[in-house]
């Protein structure tokens, strides 16, 4: 769980991170936008996630969601990349190192700008792409932290708009039973299970460690029994 979730030198030093864990989660939140926003080519960053949305505990990782210029996609990312490492080791020395997750759920300018053109987009057609998929969910009262033309603030009022819609959440409820089944199948198949019963539940109905597909990050810290807020 640990190499999961950080990494630590010593009992000691986690327990003095532990001591003032928010004051040293925020100020590594601002070193990692710092920079990061200095990269040429990053005209956008989303703060995502539990930090994000107000609602951190000792083991949140920074959540990223980047936006790069389209002319300088693939280096800017390069070296977004080498400096998380750098950050990760540097946190490392210090005794307890965050997670820092800036990764594939990334966007470009001319991407967004074409898409918010074009008045709002369909959010369940958007679903089709796993970035927008995934990033939905994380940037869900997620804020912007870093921008330069206005185009991260519209990415994120567009996350927490339609994060709950009717019709997005019926489509990833939908996608979420689609996956159950074919892992169903695929064990029929690696079984070769004669089935004369009702499916097997891994889960019980009810029980509080079920995942809940309308929004991944509930199921999650159900199962790590700390307090959720429970949007309306």
């Amino acid at each position: 769980m640990r190499e999961l979730l950080a990494s630590y030198n010593d009992d000691a030093a986690f327990a003095a991170f532990l001591a003032d864990w928010r004051a040293i989660l925020d100020a590594r939140v601002s070193e990692a936008v710092d920079r990061i926003s200095a990269i040429d080519g990053v005209d956008g960053l989303i703060l995502a996630g539990s930090l994000g949305g107000g609602q951190p505990w000792p083991l949140s990782d920074i959540d990223l969601l980047p936006i790069y210029r389209d002319d300088t996609y693939d280096r800017a990312a390069a070296e977004v990349e080498s400096c998380r490492l750098k950050l990760l080791d540097e946190w490392s020395r210090q005794g307890w190192r965050t997670g820092l997750d800036i990764g594939r759920l990334r966007f470009t300018t001319g991407e967004l700008a074409r898409a918010f053109a074009r008045g709002e987009p369909d959010p369940v057609t958007m679903l089709d792409d796993e970035r927008w998929y995934h990033s939905i969910d994380k940037g869900y009262g997620s804020r912007a932290v870093f921008e330069t033309d206005g185009l991260a603030t519209a990415l994120v009022r567009r996350f927490t708009h339609y994060r709950f819609d009717p019709n997005v959440v019926a489509a990833r409820l939908a996608r979420s039973a689609e996956a159950a089944e074919a892992c169903l199948r695929e064990i029929d198949i690696h079984l070769g299970a004669q089935r004369t019963g009702p499916r097997l539940r891994l889960i019980p109905e009810g029980d509080p460690m079920a995942p809940d597909p309308s929004h991944g990050r509930v199921g999650r810290a159900r199962q790590l029994a700390r307090p959720v807020r429970h949007p309306v």
